[in-house]
């Protein structure tokens, strides 16, 4: 009787002996550590990131300008890499590209929409900040790589795809971010963080698909974390060119006979060096007449 009632003393002896179980990761707990990491409230006055960078990719060499809005996603982004240049962005309601004649264009490929959906749901911090635009996290799983540890979480932007976060678990700052389309999975790895207005942000990426002769390497030149917005002349979506050409109006110098046909045209051209001009839709009078000689051709 007597061991019988010492037994539970032992067990509760035992019970408070043994350490606590670790707390259970979750996306959450990571990514608060991240922000918290590269700054934390800080993060919270931020309307703008303006990153200038130089770029080396295929042999060649560039640079980069990026404007975005952390406030709503929108985001432009120049380049110059060699004798190629383009511009892409998310003007908040459409993605849209420029190629280098300067003619841009709505871009309609569902993987493309689905990646800048993506880029916009990173460029507005929504994993810290919920209601800017929608989506879910997942931790996936903790991973060792070259004695390193990373805590992977998955992200899946609504309309966009999914990517992950492979933050590292001893400084809880970003590694790398792994997004996997329809032919492809392209990988960001950054690094070379920096103080910049009390928030630590990378200066240093490397993009691949797998492939090193055709990753792209990027370093920031400047970084610039403001609560100004961005110049609207960057992030608005402009289809067509904005100057108006003006015809003269044109005089009949003789009298004749004509019929006449209303209708309507529009075109968008180019004269000569001065730039692109647009031809607004206007009435018009069609005039024909069917020559009798010759002669009334003048």
């Amino acid at each position: 009787m007597r061991t019988r009632a010492c037994f539970p003393a032992v067990l509760l002896f035992a019970v408070l002996l043994c350490p606590p179980a670790p707390a259970q990761t979750t996306a959450a707990s990571v990514l608060a550590a991240m922000k918290t990491a590269s700054g934390g409230a800080a993060w919270d006055r931020v309307t703008t990131l303006h990153v200038v960078s130089a770029v080396k990719g295929g042999g060649l060499m560039g640079t980069e300008e990026e404007w975005d809005d952390t406030r709503t996603g929108r985001y432009s982004v120049s380049s110059v890499l060699g004798p190629a240049a383009e511009q892409e962005g998310y003007d908040g309601t459409r993605a849209w590209s420029r190629d280098a004649s300067g003619q841009a264009r709505v871009v309609a490929a569902a993987d493309d929409v689905a990646a800048a959906y993506s880029a916009a749901y990173r460029d507005c911090f929504a994993y810290w900040f919920p209601s800017r635009r929608a989506g879910g996290t997942t931790y996936l799983r903790h991973a060792q790589e070259k004695g390193r540890g990373f805590d992977v979480v998955q992200i899946a932007p609504h309309g966009g795809l999914p990517f992950q976060f492979w933050v590292d678990d001893h400084t809880h700052l970003l590694d790398r971010i792994v997004q996997s389309g329809a032919q492809e999975t392209n990988t960001t790895f950054v690094s070379g963080y920096r103080a910049v207005s009390g928030l630590l942000l990378p200066f240093g990426l490397r993009e691949t698909t797998g492939d090193t002769r055709y990753d792209t390497l990027g370093r920031a030149c400047s970084r610039l974390g403001s609560i100004h917005p961005p110049p609207r002349r960057y992030l608005r979506f402009l289809r067509r060119p904005r100057r108006t050409l003006r015809l003269p109006v044109m005089r009949l110098l003789s009298p004749c006979h004509f019929s006449t046909r209303v209708t309507t045209f529009s075109s968008a051209f180019r004269l000569t060096d001065k730039g692109r001009f647009k031809l607004f839709s206007i009435p018009a009078a069609c005039m024909w007449r069917r020559p009798h000689s010759p002669a009334e051709l003048g």
